[in-house]
């Protein structure tokens, strides 16, 4: 009989293990509730979660929105049309400047001209505060407003629009035959430039002075401060199409199992593998296969992404098996990204804000 209770205990414990590590959703917001709709661009500025939307009427005009709600409720606090391009978002503070680039096309639907603004919020007052446009070939031009010295340094993300981060350093990338280069944020002097040989279609990750970089079936690691090789992995019959997590002594990092198609249609939905690798010795620990999937999120021994099957999947992060996976609207495109115990994800039409543990 003891042995009977001591059983239905351990079961007891077991479901509500279980059902503590559930997510719990705590809002969901559709922001595509006409024509055709896209929510992309997800970033997390403080308590500020921000995206961009861009609209397809039934005439096909196109209209696009900078948009930022609070990350904990979901309420709007910020609204703006914007143009097609809305690149590096950043916040100071109270203060949100992105760079909005506008294009104006001819009658024959050849480019007039584009126009690069840099444009300056108050979140408090959802409301802007003034732009002023910059040069076509300058990236980034926050050397005006606010001052350097007052800037929240918290504040300003590590990657942003393709560019990683550190001080007012800028690892930056592009272009077939896989273009690294590197240069100081606010005069544009360069630092080094490598030519990895491939095509990156991810952007680098930086973590503890080296750069992550995908190029290709290769996953790279470079010296961040002078270019050089730290280690590398060629993936055989694979692409790197998203960016890699690192945590700790591990990288994590997915490649398509397909080979690539070019041309308006693939043939089938490729499929993804997930590794964890270990940072040292790149050495397999585990794969997941699954279609096609987001770059992963690490947080608390748990790995984080979506899929064209429209799931948010949780994996345990020591052994590669699944926890749990989050039925959504839609397909999931975007690395979702996770502050605290709080993650967010978009289908391109619903936000979403689960609360992970």
């Amino acid at each position: 009989m003891r042995a009977f209770f001591a059983g239905v205990l351990w079961v007891l414990l077991s479901a509500s293990a279980i059902a503590a590590d559930l997510p719990e959703l705590v809002w969901s917001q559709n922001k595509a509730s006409r024509g055709d709709g896209n929510v992309y661009d997800l970033m997390l500025l403080g308590d500020a979660l921000y995206m961009h939307t861009e609209f397809i009427s039934e005439a096909d005009e196109i209209s696009n929105t900078i948009l930022v709600v609070n990350a904990f409720s979901g309420k709007e606090v910020l609204k703006a049309a914007s143009g097609r391009k809305v690149l590096t978002p950043a916040r100071f503070g109270d203060i949100l400047c992105v760079e909005d680039q506008k294009t104006f096309y001819k009658g024959d639907g050849g480019i007039d001209k584009e126009v690069i603004a840099l444009r300056y919020f108050d979140l408090s007052k959802g409301a802007e505060l003034f732009s002023q446009n910059v040069p076509k070939d300058v990236k980034v031009a926050y050397d005006k407003y606010p001052p350097r010295d007052k800037r929240v340094k918290s504040d300003l993300p590590r990657r942003v629009g393709g560019l990683s981060w550190e001080g007012n350093t800028v690892y930056d990338y592009g272009g077939d035959g896989g273009f690294v280069w590197v240069h100081e944020a606010f005069t544009g002097k360069k630092y080094w430039e490598r030519e990895l040989g491939g095509i990156i279609d991810a952007d680098p990750i930086l973590a503890d002075g080296v750069l992550y970089v995908g190029d290709g079936s290769y996953l790279w690691a470079l010296d961040a401060k002078t270019g050089e090789d730290i280690g590398k992995k060629k993936f055989s019959d694979g692409w790197i199409e998203r960016e890699p997590a690192i945590t700790g002594d591990s990288i994590y990092v997915t490649d398509t199992v397909e080979p690539r198609e070019y041309g308006d249609f693939l043939p089938k939905v490729p499929r993804y593998r997930l590794y964890k690798l270990d940072k040292k010795t790149w050495k397999e620990l585990w794969r997941f296969e699954a279609e096609v999937m987001t770059g992963p999120v690490v947080e608390n021994d748990r790995v984080y992404f979506g899929s064209w099957d429209n799931n948010l999947y949780a994996l345990d992060a020591n052994t590669g098996k699944e926890t749990w996976r989050f039925r959504a609207d839609g397909e999931i495109n975007e690395t979702p990204v996770i502050s605290g115990s709080m993650l967010y994800f978009t289908t391109g039409k619903t936000v979403y804000a689960l609360k992970i543990r």
